[in-house]
């Protein structure tokens, strides 16, 4: 499954240029998708009409189609055309809150009829002079810019062992004269999902894209949708690390805020009833969620056939053989029968891969997700190996002023100003292009047999074609080697061996007890097809280049 940033991957080439991506855009890149990439389904980003204060998850109106980016029409033809050429299309679904622009916050502020309580309202506490003061200690997911302030020389009235505050999660309102909660930026309210009015709005929402032919949902922040109603305060976080963390929410727990369980358990199975229920062709959700393994675990129990969490734990973990196969075996053990396993290296709030683990090492990261079980997730550009950008503050339009460069627009190739991604001047650009990127263009890596896309394209093909890739269980394998971490996947009598050197030197490696079959090397991260390395001993081994993965067959 891909996931394109619709502001920043491609400006369709028939409108007026205002340089931002749009939603023919995507449209006109499915063939590049589906055949040069070699994905067989599509999230976009939030596409819905929003005043873009939070990258378009501040929804004004989720059935309405922000206009920059194109119209309910082009929402249509992108679904219609992704089912012509077989491939599903998943939409991102802004469940916890809406801007305060919406017209339902501007009538619950209002206290109009029905739409008292659409939000969280509370009056708050009194301060011995009669002023309101907060409800409780509940803090904002978006506390980086307190740190961010701290390190510039704010907060001069704390002590060097006390923590920085964290953003609160309740936000004054002066025309109805309470708080509301919002757990991300102040322009953003939290919807009450116990109001059974809430409820049927949201759901009626999922059922409207259902009807236009969406195969499922990404369901944004869903562990944010369940709140404690008894606003109980959390507790401090024994584990934090104020040089550590980067935002200060992570000192407190998330047991009342966020991951209420009765209530989440709730939401979710709602949500799911709702694709089962309609009788649409072959649904899927994926629930993001940034929680403890445990709750986790306990989201994907609730419908395992039909939705699932994402795996960010490996994504989040070091590059480290040990690591890496712990975190993933842990993973795979876990899942409920019947749940598709899903792999993710990077996102649109995370740094990209390359320029986390190097450009060796992303490939093989992204080598591996390939040939495991389930579903891979990949970020637009990681199947280009892009890095992080540079965004200037005068362009800046993340809200916490750090994620715009991992979402700087496509290389589509590498003519200046705007490496094909829109035809706008330079200056009117969503966000500037990362030049340092221009080598790395998609028309450049689908003319070298080497390149990252080639070896994306190739891994995929792969990955269908050799039935125990397509379909075989996930089989650990211990090496001689504690830098190289292997599998196998096994489908009767075929099998398939996947081989990860984590290292940045060259590493001799065998497999314990392994089998006397000779194997043939089928891809290489490194030279993607054309590596020599036929005849492999798996008992006997054989070295693996700097971080290189491969994946070996039997000898026919």
């Amino acid at each position: 499954m891909y996931y394109p940033y619709v502001p920043t991957y491609y400006e369709d080439s028939t409108r007026e240029q205002k340089g931002v991506g749009s939603i023919r855009g995507i449209t006109e890149k499915l063939s590049y998708l589906n055949e040069d990439v070699g994905v067989d389904a599509v999230w976009p980003s939030p596409f819905y009409k929003s005043p873009m204060l939070d990258g378009g998850y501040d929804v004004d109106d989720h059935m309405d189609v922000n206009p920059d980016f194109g119209t309910i029409a082009d929402v249509e033809e992108l679904v219609q055309s992704c089912h012509n050429r077989d491939m599903r299309i998943i939409f991102d679904y802004v469940s916890n809150h809406t801007t305060i622009t919406h017209p339902w916050f501007q009538a619950s502020r209002k206290r109009e009829p029905g739409y008292e309580d659409f939000y969280h309202w509370n009056a708050g506490k009194r301060d011995k002079d009669g002023n309101p003061t907060l409800p409780n200690n509940w803090p904002s997911r978006f506390s980086e810019p307190n740190k961010k302030a701290r390190e510039r020389g704010e907060f001069q009235d704390l002590g060097l062992d006390e923590p920085t505050p964290a953003v609160p999660m309740w936000q004054w309102d002066d025309a109805r004269g309470e708080y509301y909660m919002r757990t991300f930026i102040k322009e953003q309210a939290d919807l009450n999902w116990n109001n059974p009015r809430v409820e049927k709005a949201m759901l009626d929402i999922m059922r409207f894209w259902r009807k236009k032919g969406v195969d499922g949902y990404r369901i944004d922040a869903v562990n944010h949708m369940a709140k404690d109603p008894s606003l109980a305060d959390e507790q401090r976080n024994p584990s934090y690390n104020e040089q550590e963390s980067d935002n200060p929410m992570e000192q407190w727990t998330e047991d009342h805020y966020c991951n209420y369980w009765p209530l989440l358990e709730k939401y979710i199975t709602k949500m799911c009833e709702v694709l089962e229920h309609d009788g649409g062709r072959d649904p899927f959700i994926l629930l993001e969620s940034y929680a403890t393994a445990e709750r986790l675990h306990k989201m994907t129990n609730i419908k395992p056939h039909l939705a699932a969490t994402f795996n960010f734990v490996v994504m989040a973990s070091k590059w480290d053989a040990g690591t890496r196969k712990k975190l993933i075996e842990e993973y795979l053990d876990n899942l409920p029968k019947g749940a598709i396993p899903n792999h993710v290296n990077g996102n649109m709030d995370n740094s990209r891969t390359a320029t986390v683990l190097g450009d060796a090492a992303a490939r093989s990261a992204g080598m591996i997700n390939i040939m495991l079980p389930g579903m891979t997730i990949i970020h637009n550009g990681e199947e280009l190996g892009l890095h992080n950008g540079h965004v200037p503050a005068d362009r800046i339009k993340d809200p916490n002023g750090f994620r715009d460069d991992y979402r700087t627009p496509m290389i589509w190739d590498d003519s200046l100003p705007n490496a094909g991604f829109s035809r706008a001047a330079e200056g009117d650009l969503y966000l500037p292009i990362n030049k340092n990127d221009l080598h790395l263009s998609a028309e450049r890596q689908k003319r070298n047999s080497k390149s990252t896309l080639r070896m994306y394209r190739a891994a995929i093909e792969l990955s269908r074609v050799e039935s125990a890739l397509a379909d075989g269980k996930y089989v650990p394998l211990e090496t001689t080697n504690p830098n190289v971490y292997a599998f196998a996947r096994a489908n009767g009598d075929n099998h398939a061996v996947v081989m990860t050197n984590f290292s940045n030197s060259t590493q001799s490696v065998a497999i314990r007890n392994g089998q006397t079959h000779s194997y043939n090397s089928r891809i290489s991260s490194v030279d993607v097809k054309d590596n020599n390395m036929n005849n492999i001993s798996l008992h006997r081994g054989f070295e693996l280049k700097p971080n290189e993965s491969i994946v070996l067959t039997p000898k026919r």
